[in-house]
């Protein structure tokens, strides 16, 4: 008997979410392309940016049923066309502060949440946040409540920003103490399921091989309902109006290739789509 017929362990539910779905289109064929070769189960979209509005929808329909689909919510990064919104620390800032207006940060989901569903047609399978803005204080309070007036029955489920277990590193805590427990809070009250922990936080640096390493080390520390959040773009020439454009086509080679197809078997992970 071999030793895949000999591994009785329980394989493991991993959702895997590339973020900012609608940015470019070297973003969006990216998404596409992973999600036909089955190696993502998740986007979330940003319905401001230049892409969504010119093509995305119609580009969305394309994944079919293969991935879940979700708002991106965003309240940070300046597109044409949209609401002027705060640097993203000064909004911190203002939340922590109590200073953010919540009836405005409602009308704000609100809007981004009409936005998506005229394009698609539909809800969104899930809502999470540009640089885990829909964690912060008032911003989670505004989300949840419009989402429980707005969808009666299936909800969608919320991304849950919370580090593992085992000192992660400093980002990935500094970004679980940005709301994780008080968005959970809230999820838990009005019904709305999550991931259970975030992986994939990193500093957007390095090369394929030492992305194949990160992921490696996240597969094996992945336990059964985490997310891992990712940011690819198919490999071009370097975007200036992208600060992480490299880091993008990495991370796209990474996932598309042959090593991570042998990690997901050897760390007997199913990519799953949302809780």
């Amino acid at each position: 008997m071999n030793a895949a017929a000999q591994d009785t362990r329980t394989p493991k539910r991993l959702i895997v979410c590339v973020d900012d779905f609608g940015l470019n289109p070297r973003v969006d064929d990216s998404i596409i392309a992973l999600a036909r070769q089955g190696r993502i189960s998740a986007t979330g979209c940003l319905v401001d940016a230049p892409a969504w509005r010119a093509d995305v929808p119609r580009r969305a329909r394309e994944c079919g049923d293969r991935i879940d689909i979700g708002l991106h919510l965003n309240l940070s990064e300046a597109f044409a066309g949209a609401p002027a919104p705060l640097p993203w620390g000064r909004l911190v800032l203002k939340a922590y502060a109590g200073l953010l207006d919540g009836r405005a940060l409602r009308a704000e989901v609100k809007r981004q949440l009409d936005g998506f569903e005229a394009a698609l047609g539909r809800p969104p399978d899930f809502v999470d946040g540009h640089r885990h803005v829909h964690q912060l204080p008032v911003v989670r309070e505004a989300l949840v409540q419009e989402l429980a007036g707005r969808y009666r029955g299936t909800k969608p489920w919320l991304r849950h920003c919370g580090a593992p277990a085992g000192s992660p590193g400093f980002k990935a805590r500094v970004i679980a103490a940005l709301g994780a427990r008080g968005l959970a809070r809230l999820a838990r009250r009005g019904g709305f399921a999550q991931n259970r922990c975030l992986l994939g936080v990193y500093g957007f640096d390095g090369t394929l091989a030492e992305q194949e390493q990160r992921l490696a080390a996240w597969l094996r520390a992945a336990e059964d309902g985490d997310l891992l959040m990712c940011h690819t773009a198919w490999p071009a020439a370097d975007d200036p109006s992208d600060p992480i454009a490299t880091a993008r086509a990495v991370e796209h080679q990474a996932l598309a290739g042959e090593a991570f197809g042998r990690l997901l078997a050897e760390h007997r992970v199913v990519v799953a789509r949302g809780p």
